[in-house]
């Protein structure tokens, strides 16, 4: 399943202090990456398991707005 967010990331610094978090949650089971060029700064998660509210929170934890996408 791929889910999609936008978020307020801005610039590869920023998507480097997250990434920890991201890989730590996601573990073995999922991937992601971060589109900086779009005006949404879309994440993108590659998963098996459905986490968007944890998703969601793990970026607002680390002081970013992230807001699933509707398709």
């Amino acid at each position: 399943m791929i889910l999609v967010f936008k978020t307020s990331l801005g610039n590869e610094s920023e998507v480097e202090k997250i990434a920890p978090a991201l890989d730590d949650f996601l573990g073995k089971s999922g991937s992601w990456n971060v589109d900086l060029e779009d005006c949404d700064n879309i994440l993108r998660v590659v998963t098996d398991r459905f986490e968007v509210k944890e998703i969601e929170l793990v970026l607002s934890s680390k002081g970013h707005f992230c807001k699933e996408l509707d398709d």
